[in-house]
């Protein structure tokens, strides 16, 4: 076997999906016969400060869903899904508002809250809604809203332009098109992120429940969301680790 196809397995063989809790059969003969503790939440509880993660090597932010997928909508933060073409679906459905919460109707005046118009005519007031710059902020706002309360506070930023903000969740990559996000997954950085992901999907189907840990043994590093490992793999720190076994095979 030659080198380069030696460190591809040792790298997949070095990334373990521990089942968490008293069955915990796997860990023990990897490191030491001791269950790591998770990174994601330290010994003081509550998860890691950028602070923290700085000391520790690890220069990402780390997610506490560990249902989340390959690709999401960053516009309401909600939606998430490994397939591009279900993220295209997602991007162009047509929403709604409450009519309380964009429009007013003071005696013989109307109001559009979301573009701050005001008319007496009822007509200029509904060809007003039917204008590009209505209908584009009209359907931003419902998208944010869709991501409940948590998210709201991206409505003091709305800002007319492209509402399309696409994340690929591996990568840490973000755009404002559907069309680069799929350029984007042809890339060497992020095939390599998704032949990773789809090993630890792979084995993920066979552990039962959902409480359960990755762990890279080469950093002793753990956590519930697979994203993270993908994450953790990229770090400085993990990248100093797997140069100091390089040079100790030499």
């Amino acid at each position: 076997m030659d080198s380069t196809a030696s460190d591809a397995q040792f790298m997949m063989s070095g990334f373990q999906l521990d089942p968490a809790g008293p069955m915990a059969a796997m860990t023990p003969a990897l490191v030491g016969g001791e269950i790591p503790t998770p990174l994601d939440t330290p010994p003081g509880g509550g998860p890691l400060v950028s602070e923290e993660l700085m000391n520790l090597g690890e220069s990402f932010i780390q997610t506490n869903d560990p249902s989340l997928k390959l690709f999401q909508c960053a516009v309401c933060n909600k939606f998430t899904t490994d397939n591009l073409d279900m993220l295209g679906l997602h991007m162009n459905v047509e929403r709604s508002l409450p009519e309380d919460e964009w429009k007013a109707v003071m005696g013989d005046s109307y109001q559009c809250k979301l573009c701050r118009y005001n008319t007496q005519l009822k007509a200029n007031f509904q060809l007003h809604c039917k204008t590009d710059k209505h209908v584009q902020k009209y359907q931003l706002v419902a998208h944010i809203k869709e991501g409940g309360k948590a998210n709201e506070w991206r409505l003091k930023c709305v800002a007319i332009g492209n509402p399309v903000h696409l994340k690929c969740n591996a990568c840490d990559y973000y755009t404002n098109s559907l069309e680069k996000l799929r350029l984007h997954t042809v890339n060497s950085r992020h095939e390599a992120s998704l032949k990773l992901y789809k090993h630890l999907q792979q084995h993920e189907s066979g552990v039962e429940g959902e409480s359960c840990y990755y762990h890279c043994v080469l950093c002793n590093y753990s956590t519930k969301a697979k994203l993270n490992l993908i994450q953790h793999v990229r770090s400085m720190k993990h990248q100093r680790s797997e140069s100091l076994r390089k040079l100790q095979r030499l």
